[in-house]
This record gives structure tokens, C-alpha cells and sequence, in this order.
């Protein structure tokens, strides 16, 4: 009976993935995103740009499903046939408003308190082909600066790494 269900549920999700594939849709509507966060790891990026012993944070405003109203490093899902240097690709033009020029992989995490999930972050050191302009969507922080609201593991990542940083180039 369970392996009917899961046949049945299997074969439904490949018509999903097609039918969005076939409009152009390449990401999954939110509330089957959310329904399928639930059962499945997913995997993010995360960009760290650096300026002067400073990382880059972003808002993310209420139309977001979960952190709504926080800073974060820069970041999204990797979508279904997107490969992880596109899917920073895309972060970096969407989020930050530049095109990168290259990645290096700083580490990986796994978010255990995430509200919906328990994906997988990629954070890379990120390294932009233009200056990165601030504004009230996008800062750099010290590491005595960081925001109060800014989710948990991204906390710790950006402490731990400007603190490493700030010791390397003293």
C-alpha cells in the first residue's frame, strides 16, 4: 500500500516538474515549495562579499515565507535543473544588483533551526565584477554591527568569519 502511495506521489511530482517546465515556471509554486521543503533537503547558496572587515547583508522585506523582515547574507534555493555557479549567479544579480566574476566555497551547513526545513547552505566567498552600491536593502557590517535580526546560522557564520578575517589581516 505504502509503495502505491509513494508511485502515486512520485509519478504526480514529475508531472509537476514537467507541466513547470514546459511554461517556463522554474521553481515551484510556494505552497508546494513549502510542502516539499518539508519532506526533502534542499540546498541553498549563500554569497559573502567582503569590503574592508565587512560582510554584505541584505533585508529581505514580509513577502518572503519565512525570516520575513531580517537581514541575511545573500542567498536563495538552487532551483531544480540550475546549476549551483548559476544559481550564484543568479543571487548575485537579483540580490546584490552585480554579475560575479568567481566563487570559492567557504564551507556548508546544515540549518537545524530553520522554521520549515532542514536545508543545506553553500557559503561562498563571492567576488563581484563592479563596486556594490549600499542602500537600505543592502549593507556591509562589522562584525560589532550585525543586526539584531538575522537568522541564527547566518549569525554565527558571519561572526565566525569576520572574526577569522579580522585576524588574518591585522
Amino acid at each position: 500500500m505504502l509503495d502505491l502511495a509513494v508511485k502515486t506521489v512520485a509519478m504526480g511530482l514529475e508531472a509537476l516538474a514537467n507541466y513547470c517546465k514546459k511554461i517556463r515556471l522554474y521553481f515551484f509554486p510556494e505552497p508546494i515549495f513549502l510542502a516539499l521543503h518539508k519532506l526533502v533537503r534542499m540546498t541553498s547558496v549563500e554569497l559573502v562579499f567582503i569590503e574592508d572587515t565587512k560582510i554584505l547583508l541584505c533585508f529581505r522585506g514580509s513577502k518572503t515565507p519565512y525570516y520575513k523582515n531580517m537581514w541575511n547574507i545573500p542567498g536563495a534555493y538552487v532551483r531544480w535543473n540550475e546549476s549551483i555557479l548559476d544559481a550564484a549567479k543568479r543571487v548575485a544579480r537579483e540580490e546584490v544588483g552585480i554579475e560575479l566574476e568567481s566563487v570559492r566555497l567557504l564551507g556548508v551547513r546544515e540549518w537545524m533551526d530553520h522554521p520549515v526545513g532542514r536545508p543545506i547552505s553553500m557559503f561562498y566567498m563571492a567576488f563581484a565584477t563592479g563596486e556594490i552600491e549600499e542602500n537600505t536593502k543592502r549593507r556591509f557590517f562589522s562584525a560589532n554591527e550585525l543586526p539584531k535580526n538575522l537568522p541564527p546560522l547566518q549569525r554565527e557564520f558571519a561572526e565566525n568569519f569576520l572574526m577569522a578575517e579580522s585576524r588574518l589581516f591585522k
